[in-house]
């Protein structure tokens, strides 16, 4: 009797054992580091058949990774105009200064028709610098608004991000590893919902980046309609969207 009982103790551990092995042969140093994000030895047991959910949200994330490439791109475009934009308004600055010197000059030697030619020179000079400055303005904005899109992006990828732990861990639980005990549901699901939160604040900086921008260039298009109304152009340092 004794030794049937031992016998039968046995059967009941190899088929403890064999249980956990259908359910992916669970051990103690299967334990995951994050309750958050499946880990590769569990997700490598995972049907390639209950995949496709994965699959698709990999899709999206290559998708929007492009998009922050394409994203980071602009940010440097934007950067270089703006010190461009601000090297013009110095150039523009220092043929006002001349203008004003030759103003000075001018009036100095009394003479009318003179004295009126520096002063339209002038008048050109200032309106001149005026656009640089708004149109260096429009540069830092689309500067602004390219740093908005960019981090606007980085948000989108981390919230996709967080959608591909969820759709790993719904194919573990659907493939019936035991592995799937070790995670936390709700983990996941605050994982996904702290990324959303983020990227609609970054949608929203985005929108109001974007308004600003419109803002500014609606002020140097205005500028640089008073600059063509007046009777003698100098250099072109007209407005480019």
């Amino acid at each position: 009797m004794k030794g049937f009982r031992l016998v039968l103790l046995a059967g009941m551990v190899a088929a403890a054992g064999c249980s956990a092995q259908q359910r992916g042969g669970v051990r103690a140093g299967d334990r995951p580091a994050q309750r958050d994000k499946v880990a590769d030895a569990h997700f490598a047991r995972i049907p390639p058949a209950l995949l496709g959910g994965v699959e698709d949200v990999r899709e999206e994330i290559r998708e929007l990774r492009d998009d922050r490439i394409r994203a980071e791109h602009e940010l440097s475009v934007s950067e270089q105009a703006s010190q461009v934009a601000t090297a013009r308004v110095e150039a523009s600055q220092a043929r006002e200064n001349v203008a004003k010197e030759a103003l000075e000059l001018a009036t100095k030697t009394g003479e009318r028709e003179r004295i009126e030619q520096a002063q339209s020179t002038l008048e050109l000079r200032t309106a001149e610098r005026e656009l640089s400055e708004a149109n260096r303005e429009v540069a830092r904005r689309r500067e602004g608004r390219s740093k908005a899109e960019l981090d606007a992006a980085k948000g989108r990828v981390a919230a996709a991000e967080a959608r591909l732990e969820q759709a790993k861990y719904d194919a573990l639980v659907a493939s019936d590893d035991a592995a799937a005990d070790f995670y936390e549901p709700a983990s996941f699901r605050k994982r996904i919902e702290q990324a959303q939160h983020q990227v609609q604040r970054r949608e929203l900086d985005l929108q109001k980046a974007e308004k600003t921008l419109q803002q500014s260039i609606s002020r140097a298009r205005d500028l640089e309609e008073k600059l063509e109304r007046l009777p003698v152009r100098g250099e072109d340092d007209s407005f480019e969207e």
